[in-house]
């Protein structure tokens, strides 16, 4: 077996069962994780795997390699690296978690990840001069004490907690909701260019797949799952943060959140979070220290230029000199990374009326607000609960929609997620 056939057998599989399914779990229990394997298996060796289902069949007996090969030469004429899970460079953090990417495309440098301390920062996109200059300290004390940063290259928090690790000097990774030729936000062109060069670019998704809505539950999965830990930056009680937050928790990872002002919108999430029993943090020390114990070549604690005094003095100057002392008839000076517009700016978050069953979770739902592949789904949960690759099957939908609006439906109150990837309606 070459590596050019199981690279191309590993993007046919890819397509094949699609990103976020289930169904290479099933495969890899019978065939390990030899794609080629899988491609050469008849279609009555395939039938008798219990719970494949009928679509995941049809697809898998269409052995036609065209697509696939094109890609792969797409891939070899671009530089976009192929890291399949059969990979020993494969992360196995992430390998070890459910519905586990089959392929992953990347571009930059790959690091020994089972080797590094990969910390998730995830948080709002409409963030506030608070959780921005958190952010971008937080991350730039992570990147300098020894830590990976992953995020998702978003508008808001994420695209700032990049910013931090890249000034920093240090290895940041971005996993998109996209294919690794497209740029999302595209006024993230110059950031995605400079992680390339310094960091990595990942995503499991083909070249040429738009960044459509359905992606992002599906890729925050990978972002929580190559981590060994979750930070939570500012998220209200409904944002998709917290739904990653809650996927780092199933996965078996750390949840930090930093603490916010009681009563502000950016708080509820991550506050609540601490009252669930995520841990609190007031600055990078509070999470290094976690790791330091079983990578103590890699972080370097001594190497935090603001130790414990916390993030008011902290917000490093990229290629500045010291500012003058101000006095205090100074007007106040704008944050220079505001300034020469390091990070994206901030997106408002649309002021769209939340659904009443927000509001009455317990109470019977009123279904006439929601999209109809939405109240399919949820009046098709019942008390025994439904996976996403079920549910799929069930309606014939493409299972990132239908992680689409289990997300949508999650963060609306409607349903919620139990352990083993299971939905079940929020009044049952």
């Amino acid at each position: 077996m070459t590596e050019r056939i199981e690279l191309i057998c590993a993007i046919w599989l890819s397509l094949a069962c699609g990103a976020g399914s289930s169904a290479p779990d099933l495969l890899f229990a019978k065939y390990g994780y030899s794609a080629e394997a899988i491609w050469r298996a008849e279609k009555e060796e395939l039938a008798s795997i219990p719970d494949l289902g009928e679509k995941y069949l049809a697809a898998l007996t269409n052995k036609s390699v065209d697509t696939a090969k094109s890609i792969y030469e797409y891939c070899l004429r671009n530089n976009v690296g192929l890291l399949p899970i059969s990979s020993p460079l494969y992360p196995q953090r992430l390998r070890a978690i459910r519905s586990a990417p089959v392929l992953l495309y990347y571009k930059g440098r790959l690091p020994d990840l089972d080797a590094s301390v990969l910390i998730a920062m995830v948080g709002t996109r409409s963030m506030t001069d608070y959780g921005s200059r958190t952010a971008y300290t937080l991350s730039y004390d992570l990147a300098r004490g020894g830590a990976v940063v992953v995020s998702g290259m978003a508008a808001g928090v994420d695209s700032v907690c990049h910013r931090g690790a890249l000034d920093a000097g240090a290895h940041t990774i971005a996993v998109f909701g996209c294919g690794i030729d497209r740029c999302y936000p595209s006024e993230n062109r110059e950031l995605m260019d400079e992680i390339i060069l310094r960091g990595t670019v990942i995503t499991e998704f083909a070249p040429g797949t738009p960044p459509t809505g359905s992606n992002f539950p599906i890729r925050n999965r990978i972002i929580s799952g190559l981590s060994q830990g979750t930070v939570v930056v500012e998220a209200d009680q409904k944002s998709g943060a917290m739904i990653t937050a809650r996927t780092a928790l199933m996965q078996g990872r750390d949840i930090y959140a930093l603490p916010g002002k009681i009563g502000e919108k950016n708080s509820v999430g991550t506050n609540h979070l601490i009252k669930d029993g995520a841990k609190i943090i007031t600055d990078a020390d509070d999470i290094l220290s976690e790791y330091q114990h079983l990578y103590p070549t890699q972080i370097r604690l001594g190497r935090l230029h603001h130790g414990k005094s916390g993030y008011a003095s902290a917000y490093p100057r990229r290629n500045k000199a010291p500012a003058p002392e101000k006095k205090a008839s100074d007007k106040k000076e704008k944050t220079p990374a505001l300034e020469e517009n390091f990070f994206e700016k901030r997106v408002t978050k649309s002021k769209t009326p939340v659904p009443e069953a927000t509001k009455h979770a317990k109470n019977t739902p009123d279904l006439s607000a929601l999209p109809e592949n939405q109240r399919k789904i949820y009046e098709e949960l019942m008390a025994a609960g439904r996976s996403a690759d079920e549910l799929a099957a069930a309606f014939d939908m493409p299972i990132g929609e239908i992680m689409a609006a289990l997300t949508l439906l999650e963060i609306s109150g409607y349903i919620k997620a139990l352990p083993g990837g299971m939905y079940v309606r929020a009044d049952i």
